[in-house]
Protein backbone atom coordinates (compact mmCIF):
# COMPACT_ATOMS: atom_id res chain seq x y z
CA UNK A 1 0.00 0.00 0.00
CA UNK A 2 2.98 2.45 0.50
CA UNK A 3 4.54 1.73 -2.45
CA UNK A 4 1.29 2.63 -4.33
CA UNK A 5 0.78 5.93 -2.39
CA UNK A 6 4.73 6.92 -2.99
CA UNK A 7 4.02 6.41 -6.83
CA UNK A 8 0.78 8.76 -6.75
CA UNK A 9 3.24 11.58 -4.98
CA UNK A 10 5.83 11.10 -7.92
CA UNK A 11 3.02 11.80 -10.50
CA UNK A 12 1.50 14.53 -8.87
CA UNK A 13 5.12 16.08 -8.35
CA UNK A 14 6.47 18.39 -10.48
CA UNK A 15 9.73 16.01 -11.13
CA UNK A 16 10.39 13.35 -13.52
CA UNK A 17 9.00 10.15 -12.15
CA UNK A 18 11.15 7.45 -12.05
CA UNK A 19 9.72 3.82 -11.87
CA UNK A 20 11.65 0.46 -11.51
CA UNK A 21 11.73 -2.51 -14.32
CA UNK A 22 10.52 -4.78 -10.90
CA UNK A 23 7.39 -2.68 -9.87
CA UNK A 24 5.99 -2.32 -13.87
CA UNK A 25 6.79 -6.16 -13.94
CA UNK A 26 4.08 -6.72 -11.40
CA UNK A 27 0.55 -6.12 -13.34
CA UNK A 28 -1.38 -4.62 -10.64
CA UNK A 29 1.18 -1.99 -10.14
CA UNK A 30 1.78 -1.39 -13.71
CA UNK A 31 -1.71 -0.66 -13.99
CA UNK A 32 -1.57 2.07 -11.64
CA UNK A 33 1.49 3.51 -13.58
CA UNK A 34 -0.82 3.64 -16.80
CA UNK A 35 -3.47 5.04 -14.96
CA UNK A 36 -1.54 7.90 -13.15
CA UNK A 37 0.56 8.28 -16.62
CA UNK A 38 -2.76 9.34 -18.21
CA UNK A 39 -3.68 11.53 -15.53
CA UNK A 40 -0.36 13.50 -16.06
CA UNK A 41 -0.25 13.72 -19.83
CA UNK A 42 -3.87 15.04 -19.89
CA UNK A 43 -2.92 17.83 -17.19
CA UNK A 44 0.91 18.43 -18.05
CA UNK A 45 0.19 22.20 -17.61
CA UNK A 46 -0.41 21.49 -13.49
CA UNK A 47 1.50 18.37 -12.97
CA UNK A 48 4.61 19.14 -16.53
CA UNK A 49 5.02 23.09 -16.35
CA UNK A 50 7.60 24.61 -17.81
CA UNK A 51 8.30 26.48 -14.93
CA UNK A 52 7.62 25.71 -11.25
CA UNK A 53 6.23 29.51 -10.66
CA UNK A 54 3.81 28.76 -13.72
CA UNK A 55 0.38 30.99 -13.13
CA UNK A 56 -1.61 28.09 -13.32
CA UNK A 57 0.46 25.66 -11.08
CA UNK A 58 -0.96 26.97 -7.76
CA UNK A 59 -0.46 24.74 -4.78
CA UNK A 60 -2.44 24.59 -1.82
CA UNK A 61 -2.03 22.21 1.35
CA UNK A 62 -5.68 22.17 3.08
CA UNK A 63 -6.47 20.72 6.72
CA UNK A 64 -7.68 17.07 6.81
CA UNK A 65 -10.29 18.40 9.03
CA UNK A 66 -13.70 20.59 8.29
CA UNK A 67 -13.55 24.04 8.64
CA UNK A 68 -10.46 24.67 5.79
CA UNK A 69 -6.99 25.90 7.17
CA UNK A 70 -3.37 24.48 6.40
CA UNK A 71 -2.59 21.21 8.12
CA UNK A 72 -1.10 21.02 11.68
CA UNK A 73 2.95 21.55 10.35
CA UNK A 74 3.79 21.63 14.02
CA UNK A 75 2.44 18.17 14.64
CA UNK A 76 0.77 19.46 17.82
CA UNK A 77 -2.51 17.53 17.57
CA UNK A 78 -2.51 13.87 19.09
CA UNK A 79 -5.31 13.15 16.71
CA UNK A 80 -3.68 10.72 14.28
CA UNK A 81 -5.79 11.91 11.80
CA UNK A 82 -4.42 14.91 11.70
CA UNK A 83 -1.06 13.17 9.99
CA UNK A 84 -3.08 13.15 6.45
CA UNK A 85 -2.54 15.49 3.65
CA UNK A 86 -4.57 17.25 1.17
CA UNK A 87 -3.40 19.37 -1.05
CA UNK A 88 -4.69 21.05 -4.53
CA UNK A 89 -3.24 21.67 -7.58
CA UNK A 90 -4.18 24.42 -10.06
CA UNK A 91 -7.38 27.07 -10.07
CA UNK A 92 -4.65 29.93 -11.47
CA UNK A 93 -6.60 32.84 -12.70
CA UNK A 94 -5.59 31.39 -16.37
CA UNK A 95 -7.90 28.18 -15.62
CA UNK A 96 -10.17 28.81 -12.36
CA UNK A 97 -11.74 25.02 -13.46
CA UNK A 98 -8.49 22.86 -13.90
CA UNK A 99 -8.08 21.46 -10.36
CA UNK A 100 -6.68 18.56 -9.00
CA UNK A 101 -6.90 17.39 -5.44
CA UNK A 102 -4.49 14.43 -4.16
CA UNK A 103 -4.63 13.28 -0.34
CA UNK A 104 -2.40 10.79 1.49
CA UNK A 105 -3.11 8.70 4.40
CA UNK A 106 0.20 7.62 6.14
CA UNK A 107 -1.77 6.42 9.14
CA UNK A 108 -2.68 2.50 9.55
CA UNK A 109 -5.72 2.41 10.17
CA UNK A 110 -8.83 4.09 7.77
CA UNK A 111 -9.09 8.36 8.29
CA UNK A 112 -11.96 10.21 7.10
CA UNK A 113 -10.61 13.51 5.62
CA UNK A 114 -12.44 16.58 4.34
CA UNK A 115 -12.04 17.37 1.06
CA UNK A 116 -11.72 20.58 -0.22
CA UNK A 117 -14.39 22.58 -2.23
CA UNK A 118 -14.17 22.30 -5.92
CA UNK A 119 -14.57 25.28 -8.34
CA UNK A 120 -18.20 26.62 -9.18
CA UNK A 121 -19.78 24.74 -11.51
CA UNK A 122 -17.50 21.32 -10.98
CA UNK A 123 -17.65 18.20 -8.98
CA UNK A 124 -14.60 16.15 -7.50
CA UNK A 125 -14.37 12.58 -9.75
CA UNK A 126 -12.50 9.57 -8.64
CA UNK A 127 -9.07 9.11 -10.54
CA UNK A 128 -6.89 7.14 -8.05
CA UNK A 129 -7.34 5.40 -5.06
CA UNK A 130 -4.84 3.26 -3.79
CA UNK A 131 -7.13 1.43 -1.62
CA UNK A 132 -9.50 0.75 -4.46
CA UNK A 133 -8.91 -1.17 -7.79
CA UNK A 134 -7.17 0.62 -10.22
CA UNK A 135 -9.19 1.45 -13.27
CA UNK A 136 -8.03 0.49 -16.60
CA UNK A 137 -6.50 3.01 -19.41
CA UNK A 138 -8.42 2.89 -22.99
CA UNK A 139 -5.77 1.96 -25.43
CA UNK A 140 -7.97 4.28 -28.39
CA UNK A 141 -6.65 7.42 -26.69
CA UNK A 142 -9.48 8.12 -24.10
CA UNK A 143 -9.86 6.75 -20.36
CA UNK A 144 -12.49 5.74 -18.51
CA UNK A 145 -10.57 6.56 -15.45
CA UNK A 146 -12.94 6.72 -12.08
CA UNK A 147 -16.59 8.48 -11.89
CA UNK A 148 -18.05 11.38 -10.35
CA UNK A 149 -18.02 11.42 -6.35
CA UNK A 150 -21.40 11.19 -4.66
CA UNK A 151 -22.75 13.53 -2.65
CA UNK A 152 -22.27 11.74 0.34
CA UNK A 153 -18.58 11.73 0.17
CA UNK A 154 -18.12 15.32 -1.79
CA UNK A 155 -18.03 16.56 2.28
CA UNK A 156 -16.06 13.64 3.59
CA UNK A 157 -14.10 11.23 2.06
CA UNK A 158 -12.72 7.95 4.05
CA UNK A 159 -9.22 6.58 3.33
CA UNK A 160 -7.68 3.16 3.90
CA UNK A 161 -4.77 2.49 5.29
CA UNK A 162 -1.62 3.60 4.33
CA UNK A 163 -3.35 5.15 0.97
CA UNK A 164 -3.26 8.30 -1.56
CA UNK A 165 -6.36 9.51 -3.20
CA UNK A 166 -6.74 11.55 -6.73
CA UNK A 167 -9.14 13.40 -8.37
CA UNK A 168 -10.08 16.36 -10.61
CA UNK A 169 -12.53 18.72 -11.04
CA UNK A 170 -15.30 18.43 -13.95
CA UNK A 171 -18.22 20.12 -14.89
CA UNK A 172 -21.05 19.76 -13.20
CA UNK A 173 -24.11 18.40 -15.11
CA UNK A 174 -27.93 16.67 -14.35
CA UNK A 175 -26.11 13.86 -14.68
CA UNK A 176 -23.56 14.21 -12.12
CA UNK A 177 -25.95 15.73 -9.41
CA UNK A 178 -29.20 12.60 -10.27
CA UNK A 179 -26.86 10.02 -10.78
CA UNK A 180 -23.77 11.12 -8.60
CA UNK A 181 -22.35 7.81 -8.87
CA UNK A 182 -22.38 7.34 -13.30
CA UNK A 183 -19.08 7.34 -14.85
CA UNK A 184 -17.51 10.66 -15.76
CA UNK A 185 -18.39 10.77 -19.54
CA UNK A 186 -21.52 10.70 -18.32
CA UNK A 187 -21.29 13.35 -15.94
CA UNK A 188 -19.92 15.71 -19.07
CA UNK A 189 -16.48 15.63 -18.01
CA UNK A 190 -13.76 15.26 -20.77
CA UNK A 191 -12.03 12.50 -20.14
CA UNK A 192 -8.19 11.98 -19.19
CA UNK A 193 -6.83 12.52 -22.41
CA UNK A 194 -3.96 9.68 -23.67
CA UNK A 195 -2.18 12.40 -26.17
CA UNK A 196 0.93 11.60 -27.90
CA UNK A 197 4.27 12.68 -26.10
CA UNK A 198 5.95 15.61 -27.89
CA UNK A 199 9.06 14.99 -29.65
CA UNK A 200 11.83 15.87 -27.14
CA UNK A 201 15.79 16.38 -27.63
CA UNK A 202 17.95 13.47 -28.27
CA UNK A 203 19.85 12.91 -25.30
CA UNK A 204 22.97 11.32 -25.06
CA UNK A 205 23.51 8.82 -22.18
CA UNK A 206 27.08 10.34 -20.15
CA UNK A 207 29.62 7.50 -20.45
CA UNK A 208 29.15 4.72 -17.94
CA UNK A 209 25.16 5.52 -17.30
CA UNK A 210 23.39 2.36 -15.85
CA UNK A 211 26.58 0.56 -15.11
CA UNK A 212 27.75 -0.34 -11.77
CA UNK A 213 31.08 1.95 -10.37
CA UNK A 214 33.32 -1.20 -10.93
CA UNK A 215 31.78 -1.72 -14.92
CA UNK A 216 31.98 1.95 -15.64
CA UNK A 217 35.54 2.73 -14.37
CA UNK A 218 36.66 -0.81 -16.61
CA UNK A 219 34.77 0.95 -19.73
CA UNK A 220 36.30 4.36 -19.20
CA UNK A 221 40.17 2.31 -19.57
CA UNK A 222 41.89 2.69 -22.67
CA UNK A 223 42.13 -0.03 -24.93
CA UNK A 224 45.31 -2.12 -24.40
CA UNK A 225 47.71 -1.24 -27.09
CA UNK A 226 48.83 -3.75 -29.28
CA UNK A 227 52.26 -4.41 -31.10
CA UNK A 228 53.10 -6.84 -34.29
CA UNK A 229 56.62 -7.71 -34.50
CA UNK A 230 58.58 -7.80 -37.53
CA UNK A 231 60.76 -10.96 -38.01
CA UNK A 232 64.34 -10.14 -39.55
CA UNK A 233 65.58 -12.13 -42.74
CA UNK A 234 68.61 -13.76 -43.50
Amino acid sequence: AVARSLLVAQFVAAGQPLVAASTLARPAMAQLVAALAAVRRGYRALLCPPSLTSADRVLTWHSPYAGGGEPDWAAANPDYAANALVLTIGGGASRPGHLLAAAFNPNAEPVAVALPRPPSGTVWRLLVDTARSVPTVQAAGGSNLGAVLPATEHGSYTMGPNSALLLDAVPQTPASVNAPAASAAAAGGPAVPVLPRPPGPAIQPPPGYGMSPAAAAAAARPPPQTYKTRRGGS
